[in-house]
């Protein structure tokens, strides 16, 4: 392992052949392996663990079983991992001199190790499944879990879901995410030293990479920019707020909107690199960081990608190599995925971005147009407000007298349906019952060791 370290990324991807990494990673995964198992040995031993990996040879894997129930070999189709590759955002190896070689030579050599992983296993008569994409999720579950049947009927139950009781834990959880990513960062000191850099207000950074979340390196316009962060009511993101950057050559004008030059784009590379760079100095227990992003980690790849996690990947380039990192990327592209689900559930009942703003100033509290006009100043000027008002007056959703707003039944049933709706997109594979409750348990832990 520590070999491969060493190695150029020339040296890892490009000047080797596939059949000599496929060789290597043979060679040193009885290393890695042997660390998998203090951590396993290291765990409660009175709850049943998956030990899942790419490289867990049946060869190795084989003397630790108990029976031939206790593991099952999922190998991929050729088309099937291509596929799958493209979804979590992989084109290829960054930083090589020769990219399409390197992409060539990962995709062989794992090709080569799934055909070692498929004659090893039946050689030793353990099972095998070719995954091809034609099963279905629902499917794929079925098959494995009658395979581990034998071991599954040994296990203590389950504790029983209490539906009211998961979305309380549930959301207190998310509303979480965003302090433990604050903490990682030690707040805006990132984002304050890499503004100074540039000679930036924090505010200019933060429109710098509120755009490139918006659209990556294509022009964006002030709408989309607002459309991104349904929750926001303060956000400067106007041209008066824009020509700062152009001036400074970070941004530069286009029909209806702005884009970023190569120097903006350098910008947010240095802020991303910057933000893992302090994230990797942040120390908590491994063992409690694994176990919590273990499940994030797998729920950040399981939604739906979006431009703004895509973006996110983008910019973060390869999988992390410390723990820490990775749980920070999973918890900030799942903050993320709850805009992209409140926003469908609320595009589905026909409202626009700034209607269901002032729906949920009313929602919140909010008794008086001039409230309201308050707390979105940033979004929409008085006038906006008031059109907006009468938009949600003529649904049914609140009543005005003069200055005087009242949220209706209506309205109320409205926005909690939204709120419903949403909860019911966005927490669709979460667990349940004492595994939520021990995720959440888990992460609230980890929270107080940050700090």
């Amino acid at each position: 392992m520590q070999a491969f370290r060493s190695m150029s990324l020339d040296e890892r991807w490009v000047l080797r052949t596939p059949e000599a990494m496929a060789r290597a990673v043979i060679a040193s995964s009885p290393e890695l392996l042997s660390m998998v198992i203090e951590d396993l040995l290291a765990r409660p031993s009175d709850v049943a663990i998956v030990g899942e990996g790419p490289w867990f040879f049946p060869e190795q894997i084989a003397p630790l079983l108990g029976h031939d129930h206790q593991a099952i070999w999922l190998v991929p189709t050729p088309e099937f991992r291509i596929r799958a590759l493209r979804e979590r955002g992989w084109v290829t190896v960054e930083g090589t001199s020769d990219g399409d070689r390197a992409r060539t030579n990962r995709l062989s050599r794992d090709g080569l190790l799934t055909d070692h992983v498929r004659r090893s296993a039946r050689a030793l008569g353990l099972r095998v499944v070719e995954v091809d994409g034609t099963r279905s999720l629902a499917e794929m579950t079925a098959l494995v879990a009658e395979h581990f049947a034998p071991v599954l009927r040994t296990l203590p139950a389950i504790g029983a879901s209490d539906p009211a009781g998961d979305r309380r834990f549930r959301r207190a959880l998310v509303a979480s995410f965003r302090l433990f990513l604050a903490r990682c960062t030690r707040r805006h000191t990132v984002l304050d030293r890499v503004a100074a850099t540039y000679q930036l207000a924090p505010h200019q950074m933060g429109l710098l990479n509120s755009a490139y979340l918006a659209a990556g390196r294509e022009s964006v316009r002030e709408a989309a920019l607002r459309d991104a962060v349904p929750y926001a009511t303060r956000s400067r993101l106007g041209a008066e707020h824009w020509q700062p950057l152009v001036t400074a050559g970070l941004a530069r004008n286009v029909a209806g909107g702005w884009i970023l030059t190569a120097s903006g784009l350098a910008a947010i590379e240095d802020l991303y690199q910057e933000i893992w760079a302090e994230v990797a100095r942040r120390t908590a227990d491994p063992a409690l960081v694994g176990r919590v992003g273990e499940i994030l980690e797998r729920l950040s790849y399981a939604v739906p990608l979006s431009n703004r996690a895509r973006f996110i990947r983008e910019m973060w380039g390869g999988a992390p190599a410390i723990t820490l990192v990775r749980l920070y990327r999973a918890v900030w592209e799942l903050w993320i995925y709850r805009d992209v689900c409140f926003r469908a559930a609320w595009e589905a009942d026909g409202y626009s971005g700034p209607q269901i703003d002032v729906l949920t100033q009313a929602w919140e509290g909010a008794r008086s147009v001039a409230e309201i006009a308050e707390r979105l100043a940033s979004k929409q000027d008085r006038d906006g407000v008031v059109a907006n008002l009468g938009l949600l007056k003529a649904r049914g959703d609140v009543e005005t007298d003069g200055d005087d707003v009242t949220l209706t039944a209506h309205g109320r049933a409205t926005r909690d349906v939204i709120e419903t709706r949403t909860d019911a997109s966005y927490f669709a594979g979460w667990p349940t019952g004492s595994r939520l409750q021990a995720l959440a348990h888990g992460f609230e832990t980890l929270l107080e060791a940050l700090g």
